[in-house]
């Protein structure tokens, strides 16, 4: 049994053994890493062979979609789309002062801006993140916040090959 979690902190691996996982794969997961990990416990298994892989030059949006340029498109096009409301959302939660909304959101965005390959926008936002677990106040947030907005501002263009236009 594998694990497949976005918890990538000290002691997780070890967590899910003593809850009797066999290995531990954490998100964003590409399919190689997945495949790695299914050869690795299931060496017996008649494996095809898999397409090369040319270090990053391959996108986590590229594997994803298989190199379906028009599905890559439609997934970007909700992505945008979702990010724009859950921008909105987090000012919600931030003029609310609720910190945790404040820290959910954030992690929400960097999950789906990684999974596209909008890195600018997902290292904004696990700042924001890491930010509002420390903060006291909301007020702490504002420097981070507009980091994130300043990033979300143009992510289509980090996607190479993908463009909505």
């Amino acid at each position: 049994m594998i694990a497949l979690t976005a918890n990538a902190l000290r002691g997780e691996r070890e967590h899910c053994v003593e809850a009797g996982m066999d290995d531990l794969v954490v998100k964003p997961a590409t399919l190689a890493t997945l495949a790695a990990a299914l050869r690795r416990w299931l060496p017996d298994c008649d494996w095809p062979e898999s397409a090369p892989v040319q270090g990053s030059e391959l996108s986590m949006l590229a594997e994803l979609t298989g190199g379906d340029v028009e599905l890559g498109r439609e997934i970007v096009g909700r992505y945008l789309r979702s990010l724009e409301e859950e921008l909105v959302a987090l000012a919600h939660a931030q003029a609310d002062g609720d910190l945790e909304r404040v820290r959910r959101y954030a992690h929400r965005i960097a999950g789906a801006s990684r999974t596209v390959g909008a890195h600018a926008v997902a290292e904004q936002a696990s700042r924001l993140e890491h930010a509002a677990r420390e903060a006291h106040d909301v007020g702490e947030l504002e420097g981070p916040a507009a980091d994130l907005r300043a990033a979300a501002t143009r992510p289509a263009e980090e996607i190479a090959g993908y463009t909505t236009v």
